[in-house]
């Protein structure tokens, strides 16, 4: 049975890798692979994950194609057999905070907490400890494979090389005939389109500036200039975000430039732009008290 874990770790992907092991044992299965690609995301989220794998009664494996990163790592480690793909990548696993100046590293005592949850995972999946607790902690030093000051992460040829890894597939039709297994079914649901995942590749600014161009086409469709302005307001926002202003600052330009011009379009710009054209009758308006001739009969 294979679960696809593509994408930010959260709750969202917590609740997917359970129900899959849960539809797993119900289809009888005798092996999970979870596929993992992810830079990483939520401690909680990432714990959860990992309790799961390790609760199981199911053999598990984790098929890194790619990148198994940060919290990633913690959910590779937690599988019985770690398969990757050439040129993956997996470790750097210190817990971080992003600020306005970028992700910054937690404090000792998360990051202690952290050491030891990967510690833990490893020793209970018989991966090598070492390694699990020099992908979190830079203080770690393991002899002609990390220096202290440096987190830990490993190519695929260097997790072969130090027994992390078990085995090298190019993809997931080889992993299959490495292990003598038929996929029986798939869990889809992680190939479902979702706004908010495909809103985090991008940056805070670049979001702002999407949010723009689409209320400006938009008014295309729309009369009375009304969502061009709040066009201008997402734009304003993108430059804010841009110079790494505070989330609500860049929410209350946004809200607070788009009302007043909204606010000026309707009162001083309308009285200069059309107050030539006041008095001006057009349509049929223009027709009242003028003559006409039928040339057409009308049944």
């Amino acid at each position: 049975y294979l679960i696809v874990a593509r994408s930010d770790v959260d709750s969202r992907l917590a609740k997917r890798v359970r129900r899959g092991l849960e539809k797993a044992t119900a289809a009888a299965a005798e092996v999970v692979i979870v596929e993992i690609d992810t830079f990483g995301g939520r401690l909680d989220a990432a714990v959860e994950i990992r309790d799961a794998l390790l609760n199981t009664d199911l053999r598990t494996i984790a098929f890194v194609n790619k990148r198994a990163i940060s919290a990633g790592a913690l959910i590779t480690l937690a599988a019985h057999d770690i398969v990757m793909t050439p040129g993956a990548t997996i470790g750097a696993a210190t817990p971080v905070r992003f600020t306005s100046e970028g992700p910054k590293p937690l404090g000792e005592k998360t990051i202690s907490y952290f050491r030891k949850e990967m510690k833990a995972t490893a020793e209970s999946q018989k991966h090598p400890t070492a390694l699990a607790e020099a992908m979190v902690d830079p203080d770690v030093v393991i002899p002609g494979v990390i220096e202290k000051g440096k987190l830990l992460t490993l190519t695929t040829q260097e997790a072969l090389a130090l027994k992390l890894a078990a085995a090298q597939s190019d993809d997931l039709e080889q992993l299959l005939q490495t292990y003598g297994l038929e996929l029986i079914t798939k869990d889809r649901s992680a190939q479902r389109w979702d706004v908010g995942s495909w809103l985090k590749q991008f940056h805070t600014w670049q979001v702002w500036l999407i949010l723009g161009l689409v209320l400006a086409a938009a008014e295309i469709f729309v009369s009375g200039f009304f969502l061009l302005w709040f066009s201008v307001g997402a734009l304003l926002a993108s430059l804010l975000a841009s110079l790494r202003a505070p989330p609500a600052v860049q929410i209350g330009t946004f809200l607070v430039s788009s009302f007043l011009l909204l606010v000026f379009s309707r009162t001083v710009l309308r009285s200069v732009l059309f107050r030539s054209q006041a008095n001006i009758a057009t349509n049929i308006e223009a027709l009242k008290g003028r003559n006409g001739m039928v040339i057409k009969t009308i049944e």
